[in-house]
């Protein structure tokens, strides 16, 4: 038997040949104790070891930030109404036309 396959977690009992056989680990301290063996077994599935995430579709965080800015001008056309600000409200309907606009979506 390697050397490596007779590590036991002290805190939950899992041996290197069970997260071999299984691909799971049985708590959080078994990340270290097999730390090694978790190193190898991500750079085999993933081909790396950092995690980097998803990328987003291009454009996508151009269109994040329109969905932003179109829920803060609801919220600020809400109060406008709610004050009777009509001059305000509508300078903020044709601000959010123009975002749907951007976003593609059906203008009323």
């Amino acid at each position: 038997m390697a050397e490596n396959e007779k590590k036991t977690c002290p805190n939950c009992g899992m041996t290197s040949e069970e997260f071999h056989r299984k691909g799971l680990l049985g708590c959080a301290e078994c990340y270290q104790v097999f730390r090694d063996e978790v190193i190898l077994a991500a750079k085999k599935v993933q081909g790396r070891v950092c995690h980097t995430g998803k990328v987003p579709e291009a454009g996508a965080g151009k269109k994040y930030l329109w969905l932003i800015e179109q829920d803060r001008l609801n919220k600020s056309l809400a109060q406008a109404v709610r004050e009777k600000r009509e001059e305000d409200a509508i300078d903020i309907e044709k601000r959010l036309t123009e975002i749907k606009k951007r976003l593609g979506e059906d203008v009323k």
